[in-house]
């Protein structure tokens, strides 16, 4: 292990950094040329904006300025009634109620509704099951038809549910 060359390693990068001194003059020289060179203008590098013509919204017409409030229209208003107490449908879904069956007495069908925990309630037309104050409108010995308001972006729209007795499912059509 007595090679002389392992021995002078530290030489090799001694005569690397001899050699990169006249480069590194040369670096210094440019950028000395560069902070002596004038500065130019910017106004060619500028790109010309063309100004935007303005928009006034006039008060008599008949578009919305997206600056101001939406009026909500009264006619749309399906907030439920203050005066009324909840009636115990009102409180649970529609598809976890099951029309299990009908009576009727003289001329009017009532319907047994069950609702999750098996407690069967009589209902008949004029009453309000579901969530989105749905309202009976009729009832036969295989469906009850069920009118329900749902308030979508401040209109209002119908949709009549059917729970079918033997099926014991709901369909669904939008008026």
């Amino acid at each position: 292990m007595n090679n002389p060359i392992l021995h002078r390693w530290w030489i090799l990068p001694i005569l690397m950094l001899g050699s990169c001194g006249s480069s590194f003059d040369a670096f210094e020289l440019y950028i000395q040329s560069i902070k002596n060179t004038p500065a130019q203008s910017m106004d060619r590098l500028t790109p010309k904006l063309k100004p935007i013509p303005s928009f006034i919204f006039p008060e008599n017409d008949q578009r919305r300025s997206p600056f101001q409030r939406v009026k909500q229209n009264p006619l749309f208003d399906i907030s439920p009634d203050k005066q009324n107490s909840k009636q115990p449908l009102e409180s649970i879904p529609l598809d976890g109620l099951q029309f299990v069956g009908t009576i009727k007495t003289e001329n009017q069908w009532n319907a047994l509704i069950s609702q999750p925990g098996g407690l069967v309630r009589l209902v008949s037309v004029g009453d309000f099951v579901g969530e989105n104050r749905g309202k009976i409108i009729s009832i036969d010995d295989h469906e009850i038809k069920i009118e329900e308001s749902i308030n979508r972006a401040g209109m209002l729209y119908k949709k009549i549910v059917t729970l079918d007795l033997r099926l014991s499912r709901l369909g669904e059509q939008y008026v």
